[in-house]
Formats: C-alpha cells, sequence, structure tokens
C-alpha cells in the first residue's frame, strides 16, 4: 500500500461501513456509521441531508475523522482527519452510483433532491497493516 489513492480505495471498497467523528456545538464527539461515495485524489465524498444534526455539526465545525477497518484476512485500518466541505449537489449521481447503502437510503429522486455531498479535501491519514506490520502515513490536499 504505497499511494494515498490506493489506500482510499480500500478505505471505500472494504472497510465499509466507515466510523467517521464530528462535534457539535458544545464540543461533545458524536460517531455514525457512514458509506463513502467515492474517493479521488482530491479527497473522500460522502453524503449527508441538511435535515440531519450531522450536517448541522459539519457546517459548525468542519473537521472530521473517518476510520474503516478489515478484518478479512488479517486487520487493517485507515485512519483520516481533516477538513471537509459542501459540494452541493453538482456530484450527487457519481458520489451515489455503484453504492448500494447510499443508493436505498437515497432511493427516490426527491431524498436526492434534499441530500448534499461533502468532500474531505485536505488532512492526514495513516494505513496500518497489522500482520504485515506495515504502516503509512498519507496527505490529502
Amino acid at each position: 500500500m504505497n499511494n494515498t489513492l490506493d489506500i482510499l480505495t480500500k478505505l471505500k471498497e472494504t472497510m465499509t461501513p466507515a466510523a467517521m467523528a464530528s462535534v457539535d456545538a458544545d464540543g461533545k464527539p458524536h460517531v455514525r456509521h457512514i458509506n463513502i461515495g467515492m474517493v479521488s485524489e482530491h479527497g473522500i465524498y460522502f453524503v449527508t441531508s441538511p435535515k440531519t444534526d450531522f450536517y448541522k455539526q459539519l457546517m459548525d465545525h468542519p473537521y472530521v475523522s473517518i476510520e474503516g477497518l478489515s478484518s478479512e484476512n488479517v486487520y487493517e485500518i485507515v485512519r483520516v482527519e481533516g477538513q471537509v466541505e459542501e459540494l452541493g449537489q453538482d456530484q450527487i449521481e457519481d458520489v451515489v452510483k455503484d453504492n448500494k447503502f447510499i443508493t436505498t437510503v437515497y432511493q427516490n429522486p426527491k431524498d436526492r433532491e434534499n441530500a448534499r455531498v461533502f468532500r474531505l479535501f485536505e488532512g492526514s491519514g495513516l494505513y496500518h497493516n497489522f500482520g504485515t506490520k506495515e504502516k503509512v502515513s498519507f496527505e490529502i490536499k
């Protein structure tokens, strides 16, 4: 595992759902499971609705921590911490396509009208394979 896109792809493909932590207006942490809709060299993309507390937390405090765990053959983790931004609806179809969980939650086109795409666009992360002891630090910029 030697490049950021390979690591982010592993997070999306084999460590789903991942846990994401945010904080509320009082600085209290909140963790929820999310499905990552898309990854690229530009970051990690996910969807939420403006009707949720999660959305409000992201707008007030745009920093999150994401962690995925795979235990298929050996324990592997990917942890990413960074800043998120709302991208609106421009990429909603790209983010929800081929993602069974997201298309189940947002199966109705009307539901998708309310959903907003977010991107973790700047941050740092760690890939750790507990079997081989491989550790790789990476940046998202």
